[in-house]
């Protein structure tokens, strides 16, 4: 038997799918720009130290 708190509500409204899929792809293009810039960071100071 499931816990009480895990249930959705009867009367609650469902997300539009245009919403939901405007959200899923800014959340997709921030981890894709913080990864990016991660990989610049490592690659700088990887170069940095072969060559500084």
């Amino acid at each position: 038997m499931m816990d009480k708190w895990l249930d959705i509500p009867k009367d609650r409204r469902r997300l539009p799918v245009g919403r939901l899929c405007l959200i899923m792809g800014l959340t997709v293009l921030l981890l894709l720009a913080v990864a990016g810039r991660k990989v610049t960071v490592v690659a700088d100071l990887g170069f940095a130290a072969l060559f500084g």
